[in-house]
């Protein structure tokens, strides 16, 4: 009996070992045609200095170049907003709008805005909505706007205050939607914490893995991804988001409907450089987590992966000891070192998928004056791993029971796919210190290619 207790965990662990290669290595691969041709264009550059590639533009004109609608949701203070608008209002792309909506006209991140646009030839289109009963404050606010577009608008993007974007970000999103299959282009998310705090690396690091799953299951990213106006019409997008919590996870369905597919653009890794304590980071995967759970058709094999990976890092070291302490040696130590080998891969495969996002991020910023990006030791590394373990299936139980969650300051009621706004509080005041006057926002990136 305790020899096929064994060895149900030795192969529970071989099967999570292997799905794991098999989805790291299809995404390194993927990620790998990225940035393959961003180093080509790098090297033919390489020895120009900044202002060289200021006075010689070396980004061709897109091929696909609708007139195009960004769309930034706010609320409240956030300590990149300066360096989200900055990347905004940068871009190459020939011809856009930008739209940024509030829930309130007491908003403090209003102000912030006007400010930041005093005085500048490039202006955007400010909307303040009401919030409706049974969607996210950002649903209502992309419906809000998308309704009002003029009908030229062709193609529609959307952005979140806390990614930072480079001059081509835009104009690398549209171009795929060229091909009328593809209904919505995305980019990727990473994370680099300026502060060299072990907590703020749990996120980074479940943001690596996650990232995988995204790939894999096409799970877009609300923070950086863009359709054509046909396919939101066609897909009748704007009545769903009426009634969903999160627009990207959301599309899976009504894409499969229509025969559309979701674009990742390889080479779009974008950033962000925010810490985030360990109880805002399990708020964060727990989200994530829900928004699967809630709009897409793989929740269970994301739910599936987050039992497997519960049963590795808490159960079987446990029943390995428990063998160990009544006797059983040969199938205790058969299942201790299963759950080592175990730990060894994770960290071979978290360092090659952070290898190959860092190479994109490197290479895709070659000329960004921003210091060198943060990378924790080795002991914050092998902590952050094991607490991100620790908390991944709490959030995967999380994610599967709750009924409420508050997001923005707005609380909602959750059951099955439905939802409903329960309260709103005021946004958050702006940060005078994060907002200095006198303070200079990033340096926007200058993607290479």
């Amino acid at each position: 009996m305790i020899s096929i207790v064994a060895f149900i965990f030795a192969l529970i662990i071989i099967g999570l070992i292997l799905m794991q290669a098999v989805f790291v290595f299809s995404y390194v691969s993927f990620l790998s045609h990225g940035h393959t041709r961003l180093a080509e264009n790098f090297k033919a550059i390489r020895g120009a200095d900044t202002k060289d590639l200021a006075d010689n533009e070396i980004n061709t004109e897109p091929k696909f170049a609708p007139k195009a609608a960004i769309i930034l949701c706010l609320r409240g203070d956030d300590v990149s907003l300066i360096d989200c608008l900055s990347g905004i209002q940068s871009q190459s792309y020939p011809d856009f709008e930008l739209h940024l909506t509030f829930d309130s006209e007491d908003d403090p991140a209003k102000k912030v805005v006007e400010d930041f646009f005093n005085r500048m030839e490039f202006q955007p289109k400010l909307h303040v909505f009401g919030a409706r009963p049974n969607c996210s404050l950002k649903c209502s606010a992309l419906t809000h706007v998308i309704e009002r577009l003029d009908p030229s608008i062709r193609v529609v993007a959307f952005v979140d205050c806390d990614t930072i974007i480079d001059q081509d970000w835009l104009a690398d999103l549209v171009n795929p939607l060229s091909d009328d299959s593809i209904g919505a282009t995305t980019g990727n998310r990473w994370f680099s914490p300026e502060e060299r705090i072990d907590r703020s690396f749990v996120q980074k690091i479940w943001n690596a893995a996650a990232v995988v799953q995204m790939y894999k299951y096409e799970i877009a990213w609300g923070g950086s991804f863009a359709m054509r106006r046909d396919v939101i019409d066609q897909c009748d997008l704007l009545n769903k988001w009426s009634r969903s919590f999160c627009e990207d996870t959301s599309l899976s369905i009504p894409f499969r409907r229509h025969g559309y597919r979701l674009h990742r653009v390889r080479d779009l890794v974008l950033d962000n450089n925010e810490s985030a304590n360990v109880s805002q980071t399990f708020e964060w995967m727990v989200r994530q987590l829900l928004t699967v759970k809630m709009h897409h058709k793989r929740w269970p094999e994301v739910l599936l992966h987050g039992v497997l990976t519960g049963l590795t890092f808490y159960v079987a070291p446990i029943v390995a000891l428990l063998m160990l302490a009544f006797g059983f040696v040969v199938p205790g130590i058969a299942v201790l070192k299963a759950c080592i080998v175990y730990q060894i891969f994770n960290f071979c495969m978290l360092w090659l998928i952070d290898q190959n996002n860092q190479e994109i991020l490197v290479q895709r910023n070659a000329y960004n004056r921003v210091t060198g990006i943060l990378k924790p030791t080795l002991s914050q590394f092998i902590g952050a791993s094991f607490a991100t373990q620790l908390l991944h299936p709490l959030a995967v139980l999380s994610a599967l029971l709750t009924n409420r969650i508050k997001w923005r300051g707005v609380t909602y009621a959750i059951a099955g796919s439905r939802l409903k706004v329960l309260s709103v509080e005021p946004p958050e005041p702006i940060d005078e210190d994060d907002h200095d006057e006198n303070s200079l926002p990033r340096v926007v990136p200058m993607h290479v290619g």
